[in-house]
């Protein structure tokens, strides 16, 4: 089971809460630097995590660091040394951003967002790659209406008809 997101509160605060934290044997706590404040400490601690990761939680580096926690393996924080590309698909997120991609959406649609914003970073072959994927889907949508069309068309001319 797996769970994300920005509200740790929202998780605490729900019916299923307790729930959902006794299930995720494996957490990843990203970077705040509010969680030593009281509210926020209140949130960790109820999850599990002493003072000293709670406080290494509150140091960690946005897009860089994560706390990964397991009650039989242990906790320790992780550095991921993403390199322009990752960074550019993961830690997009200001104004200028949205902006962006609000219009490339609204230009190429869902399917085509990911090749247009990878073409607008600078990144020709991953657009290239995402735009093969999309061929590729495509087809086998395609060929499996087909199938399913052969298949009713075979049913419809194996129906008794009545005497």
């Amino acid at each position: 089971m797996g769970i994300s997101t920005h509200s740790a509160h929202k998780i605490m605060d729900s019916r299923l809460g307790q729930i959902i934290i006794e299930s995720c044997q494996h957490r990843y706590y990203l970077p705040n630097k509010a969680a030593t404040t009281p509210r926020e400490r209140v949130v960790y601690e109820e999850m599990g995590l002493a003072d000293t990761a709670i406080e290494t939680i509150a140091m960690g580096r946005p897009q860089r660091d994560v706390y990964y926690a397991h009650e039989e393996l242990g906790q320790r924080l992780i550095t991921m040394a993403h390199g322009p590309f990752t960074l550019d698909c993961i830690a997009r997120n200001d104004a200028a951003d949205h902006a962006l991609f609000d219009d490339l959406i609204q230009q190429e649609g869902r399917e085509g967002f990911a090749a247009a914003y990878f073409r607008h970073e600078g990144y020709p072959e991953a657009a290239q790659r995402v735009e093969a994927w999309w061929q590729q889907r495509r087809e086998a949508e395609a060929r499996l209406e087909e199938t399913q069309l052969t298949e009713r068309e075979t049913d419809e001319a194996t129906v008794p008809v009545g005497d």
